[in-house]
């Protein structure tokens, strides 16, 4: 890793925000940049899914018939590897690991800001007990 600036052909584009995922081949910008999470929901996961995505909420409009939410439901985008009315897999890549598909890629600050987000979600506060018990 000595600070190349990454050739033409083989620069890798951000699926998220477009830009060159691998300028140069220093640790900075070096892989790993992957992930893969497993949302499960009670019922129809759509609904939730596409809330803030879609410009109105999703109960109000027939929002299955919007571009994206099709390419989400039928699978073809790309960071979606299965999805069912119940629940949703999505992962992206670099060049590793192995198993894991390469079609969507993430960027180093895009990689960044998702993660940022999950920290605020999840390690906002620390529960006093585990796991927390709900008494009247």
């Amino acid at each position: 890793m000595c600070n190349t600036v990454t050739g033409n052909k083989d620069k890798i584009l951000c699926s998220r925000c477009g830009q060159v995922a691998n300028p140069t081949d220093s640790w900075v910008h070096d892989w790993p940049n992957y992930g893969y999470i497993k949302v499960g929901f009670e019922s129809c996961i759509d609904w939730e899914l596409f809330r803030k995505v879609l410009t109105k909420s999703p109960l109000d409009i027939d929002f299955r018939d919007h571009e994206l939410v099709k390419a989400v439901i039928w699978e073809t985008h790309p960071a979606v590897k299965h999805f069912g009315f119940q629940g949703i897999e999505i992962e992206w890549s670099g060049d590793y690991p192995k198993g894991l598909s390469r079609k969507y890629r993430l960027c180093r600050e895009c990689q960044k800001e998702l993660l940022a987000i999950l920290g605020q979600f999840f390690f906002s506060n620390l529960p006093k007990e585990q796991p927390i018990k709900f008494s009247e």
